[in-house]
């Protein structure tokens, strides 16, 4: 009897990267490929107990080339993409706060750039950025991913010969796939995996993620848990905000074990497993974000649309038309309309000749200009509109009539303002504060540079605010 050819399938090889082990696995038509389950633990030498971005590629890349080669027997199986889950631990992220320089794309990201290394963290040049589509004014997550993590992921899509088509921080999986009613109420999230605790902070959209690593297990859940608040109630003693919370809800990626929470923890679990094999949480919730997506992505690989969205943009295309001849029909009518009216009731009017000025008397006539600007200058109530308030630690050093905006349409006139404050986040305070003030219409900065001779290292930073006269 001859046996027919087995046909191929597609599969998507999911990887997580945890603090200290790696999980991966093979899921295709929605169950995870028979033996393709593999958990590495990382190890570190006695030289160096620190694991760091070159002991995790050459370790996983080693074991990845012999799981391949053992997955000989599933070569029926084709992977088709390779999608990502990083520990928070391997990245830097930080809290951006809303500011008039989020409004443009190119702005935003060197803005967060520039905070990223404020903050302390080591950005590189060719560091992917993302940042989150919150909110209008609301302040925005920003996470830099390193070239060198990225570049070891782009070599093992490689070898599969797969597209790398997502990459995400193990919070914003965490986050999108609680409740959320849960995410509304709780504002905070605590994320419980090996070696690293996580608390991720937000309101309805994730905002600001908190890491402690080194986060060690005490052997059982009991007591794990108990460590999760000891961090939880420090971090309520710093920051009065959380005060009002009265249960933090904590999901453990761990292992399925169902501790005894302590007085205001609780639990909060994924969404049950299909039937046929089980993995671990974290394999999980990698099955469980292949649908969606994030601005955060470092692939940004949006969806492929499907049959619904394309006719809901054909129906959009087709009123944007009837619309378009309407307002060109009704243009042109008007346009008659008024042209006879002209026709009706035309003036002849004598035509002035326009003054030539020199260019010695167009320079007097500037000069002269600027210095009436000068002294029609509301230095008092100016003075009072930039005074910081008190819970922004800024000071003014300079304010300088620049005259006419440079791209302003108008009757417009700006200010340049040079400030000085002791680190990038009252930098952008301040920034933000003015471009709330009136009459001011827009405020962008300009410049800032670490002044590096001082003890404390301050920022020094000029900005343009500008009015409509």
């Amino acid at each position: 009897m001859l046996r027919g050819k087995r046909s191929v399938r597609r599969g998507t090889l999911l990887l997580v990267v945890g603090a200290t082990q790696v999980e991966w696995g093979i899921l295709s038509q929605g169950q995870w490929v028979r033996d393709s389950v593999h958990l590495l633990s990382l190890t570190t030498s006695q030289n160096n107990a620190t694991l760091t971005l070159a002991v995790l590629q050459g370790q996983l890349e080693t074991a990845l080339t012999q799981w391949q080669r053992a997955q000989a027997g599933n070569s029926w199986l084709q992977v088709r993409a390779l999608r990502v889950i990083i520990a928070d631990g391997w990245l830097s992220q930080t809290e951006l706060p809303w500011g008039p320089m989020m409004k443009r794309p190119a702005t935003a990201l060197r803005f967060a750039r520039d905070y990223l290394a404020g903050a302390g963290f080591e950005v590189g040049l060719d560091d992917t950025i993302r940042l989150d589509d919150g909110a209008f004014g609301a302040p925005r997550l920003a996470v830099a991913y390193p070239a060198g993590l990225m570049a070891m992921l782009a070599r093992l899509a490689k070898q599969f010969d797969a597209p790398l088509s997502s990459v995400l921080p193990l919070s914003v999986a965490a986050w999108g796939q609680t409740k959320p009613a849960q995410r509304a109420a709780a504002r905070v999230l605590a994320i419980q995996d090996d070696a690293l605790l996580l608390f991720a902070r937000g309101h309805g959209a994730l905002f600001d993620v908190k890491v402690r690593p080194g986060f060690a297990l005490r052997g059982d859940a009991d007591s794990d848990v108990a460590v999760v608040g000891e961090q939880w109630q420090r971090m309520r003693l710093r920051d009065p905000q959380l005060n009002g919370m009265t249960t933090l809800p904590v999901l453990r990626l761990i292992d399925e074990a169902s501790p005894r929470w302590p007085r205001g923890l609780t639990g909060v679990t994924l969404p049950p497993q299909a039937t046929g094999q089980r993995v671990s949480p974290r394999l999980h919730l990698a099955h469980l974000v292949t649908r969606s997506f994030t601005s955060l992505d470092a692939q940004r690989a949006r969806p492929t649309p499907g049959l619904g969205w394309g006719m809901a943009l054909g129906a959009a295309l087709s009123l944007t038309m009837a619309l378009v001849i309407y307002a060109g029909h009704t243009a042109s009518l008007a346009k008659a309309l008024t042209a006879e009216e002209t026709a009706g009731r035309a003036v002849v009017r004598p035509v002035s000749r326009a003054t030539l000025w020199s260019a010695d008397e167009l320079g007097r006539v500037q000069a002269t200009n600027a210095a009436i600007r000068q002294l029609n200058l509301p230095v008092t109530a100016l003075l009072q509109t930039l005074a910081p308030p008190q819970d922004v630690a800024a000071a003014v050093l300079s304010v300088e009539v620049i005259g006419a905006a440079a791209g302003a349409s108008g009757r417009k006139s700006a200010v340049k303002i040079v400030a000085e404050a002791p680190s990038s986040k009252d930098m952008a305070r301040y920034v933000e504060f003015v471009a709330k003030r009136q009459p001011f219409s827009e405020v962008y900065l300009t410049q800032h540079e670490v002044l590096v001779a001082v003890p404390s290292h301050p920022y020094r930073f000029s900005m343009e605010a500008i009015w409509s006269n």
